[in-house]
């Protein structure tokens, strides 16, 4: 049963016949991240944070917002630069 919603590509629809997968295992495999990880709330991207981790201990989270990757979190705030003088 192919959804109409999904789109695959050609390359990944031979991948996907390489590997026996059907369009539910497919479908059901790109879930499966989601679930697992959280998403930036900026570029909508899988960040790599487990969603069952403590917020406390999460890198790039902003509380009241959610999480973010490092990209957008390094784009919001960015590092200062140091002058001449303070290089030593």
């Amino acid at each position: 049963m192919r959804l109409p919603w999904v789109y695959l590509s050609e390359k990944v629809q031979a991948l996907r016949g390489v590997f026996g997968m059907t369009d539910g295992m497919w479908i059901q495999r790109q879930i499966h991240k989601h679930d697992l990880y959280e998403t930036c709330i900026s570029c909508k991207e899988i960040t790599g944070t487990p969603k069952t981790l403590d917020i406390e201990k999460r890198l790039y989270y902003i509380q009241g917002a959610g999480q973010l990757c490092r990209d957008c979190w390094e784009a919001l705030y960015p590092l200062p630069e140091k002058k001449h003088d303070e290089l030593g």
